[in-house]
């Protein structure tokens, strides 16, 4: 199956005036005493600075958003929904590479996400005003979830997955534990008053499908894929956007895709479970790997080639981890044994690839 592509496209309206701020989406989107108010009596913002109002809804088959979660649908495959944030996008503003800066004098400024009522549909607002008015050709740049500014330096963000993730059997969503690291990043030119932001999903979706083959229940506490995996992405803007992968820990040591269960996770017999995690792009072919799982049919430890497991399909090895799709390694339980098998690379959603246009 090929990788599946997915772009959102956010079409923003930009002001003529600063103070003032202007949006693209129809009449029925705004409040109602907006509309009813006649333009000459607008009400004017205390804000300084010029504003670029972004407003982005799904089309019917879109499965990506930014600041978003995902939850798994009938064939537990990631379907993502927009979820509300003041300050976990930043977006910079650049004019012939160089960066613009807002009225805080800083190069970056939160992006505010509202879902709307369905949670595919959301409006977006750059909390801050420009310094300057937006000219045609002028890019900017959004990178979410980023909440720390020791991690931006001029137009360079830093970002690291955890050493592990931390599950609690029964939360909202089996992926609630990784809303803080779903890493996505997009640039977009503003031209004759609008601009589009095609947004990138960065790290790979890694879930481990555990299935209990015994006759007793089965309580999972840890569970771990460990090797010479990425799990950092250095991204910056300098006439076009540069995303680079690697270790944290430095190449000598491995990355483990690691999920804690507090309190355990139970499967019965003959069911099978998913726990989520997540891992930077990493080019992978007979590296070593390990397999580790903690549970009430004891502790459990497997290291072998990563073609092992991932063979490949089709005649074709598997290349690794991959930007914007998910794999799956299939962990079979008893009280004596665990086996080990993986699946092929799939896209996000159905199909290959999607343009959303807002």
């Amino acid at each position: 199956m090929k990788t599946a592509i997915i772009n959102i496209m956010l079409l923003a309206g930009v002001t003529a005036m600063p103070g003032l701020s202007s949006c693209t989406t129809d009449e029925m989107d705004r409040p109602a005493a907006e509309t009813e108010k006649p333009a000459d009596e607008a009400p004017q913002q205390e804000d300084k600075g010029y504003f670029i109002s972004l407003n982005g809804e799904y089309g019917a088959e879109a499965t990506v958003g930014t600041r978003a979660h995902w939850e798994e649908d009938g064939q537990n495959a990631p379907l993502f929904y927009w979820d509300s944030s003041d300050d976990e996008m930043k977006a910079f503003v650049f004019r012939n590479t160089a960066a613009v800066n807002y009225v805080t004098d800083n190069t970056y400024a939160n992006v505010k996400v509202t879902p709307k009522e369905d949670r595919l549909k959301c409006s977006l607002q750059i909390a801050d005003g420009l310094s300057e008015e937006y000219q045609d050709g002028d890019v900017i740049w959004a990178v979410s979830p980023i909440r720390d500014s020791q991690n931006i330096e001029g137009s360079t963000v830093t970002f690291a997955l955890p050493a592990q993730y931390e599950y609690t059997d029964g939360q909202d969503s089996p992926t609630t534990h990784l809303k803080d690291y779903v890493l996505m990043s997009g640039t977009g030119t503003v031209q004759n008053g609008s601009a589009s932001i095609n947004f990138q999903i960065h790290p790979t979706v890694f879930r481990f499908k555990i299935t209990n083959s015994d006759t007793d229940n089965l309580i999972v506490n840890s569970i771990s894929f460990s090797g010479p995996f990425n799990n950092q992405a250095v991204l910056s803007y300098g006439g076009s956007e540069s995303v680079t992968f690697s270790r944290s820990t430095g190449d000598s040591q491995p990355y483990s895709i690691k999920v804690n269960i507090s309190g355990g996770l139970a499967i019965p017999p003959a069911e099978s479970k998913y726990l989520y995690a997540l891992v930077m792009p990493t080019g992978l072919t007979d590296e070593e790997v390990t397999f580790s799982i903690t549970s009430s049919f004891g502790d459990k430890s497997q290291t072998l080639a990563y073609d092992g497991i991932f063979p490949g399909t089709d005649g074709a090895a598997d290349a690794g981890f991959k930007s914007n799709t998910y794999k799956t390694l299939n962990v079979t339980m008893k009280r004596t044994s665990v086996q080990l098998s993986g699946t092929s690379i799939n896209g996000f959603g159905q199909g290959e690839d999607y343009d959303v246009g807002f």
